[in-house]
């Protein structure tokens, strides 16, 4: 079960490392959408969105590398159980908008998509809870190169199909 995990370890620190960078990268397009939410006092969201991106760095780099790494799949867990709420609270006043999720470079709107995407990213932080056992890197030197990019590939095609899924829905939900 280590690879099971290491491969989830891999896929779950790029999303939270690639969503921290794009988020930094739009970090107004962010601050807007908070803004018009208004869940949060308008004086906070600058503190509340450097703190979110900050957890997203250091929880993705923790879980990439493998420090800690039963703690930081927690800690995203709880990010991503308030990722749910704000998607299903959005779902219940039937706000539609983007998210800011993946700052403005990859478009998932509130809603249904993105209460998927973070029940998968859930899902992937369970193996690391469960079986995470030492840190990815001293297990990757260990491995054959075969082995090595078969377990990079993997979590980034899984990644890019998570992403695909979320944002096709995301598109036809705005069309329709």
């Amino acid at each position: 079960m280590d690879y099971f995990a290491l491969i989830m370890q891999i896929a779950l620190g790029l999303m939270l490392l690639l969503s921290a960078i794009l988020k930094l990268l739009s970090l107004g397009s962010l601050l807007n959408i908070m803004n018009l939410l208004s869940l949060t006092p308008a004086k906070l969201n600058k503190v509340i969105a450097v703190l979110l991106v900050g957890a997203e760095l250091v929880t993705g780099s923790l879980i990439l590398f493998g420090y800690l790494a039963r703690m930081a799949a927690i800690v995203g867990s709880v990010l991503f159980i308030g990722f749910i709420g704000l998607h299903l609270y959005a779902l219940v006043r039937k706000i539609d908008m983007t998210c800011g999720c993946h700052g403005r470079w990859m478009s998932t709107r509130l809603g249904k998509a993105g209460i998927v995407q973070n029940i998968i990213l859930l899902i992937y932080a369970l193996p690391i809870m469960i079986w995470s056992t030492q840190p990815s890197l001293s297990l990757v030197s260990t491995i054959s190169m075969q082995q090595f990019v078969t377990l990079i590939l993997l979590p980034v095609l899984l990644l890019l199909v998570l992403n695909m899924c979320t944002t096709v829905y995301s598109f036809e939900k705005s069309i329709n």
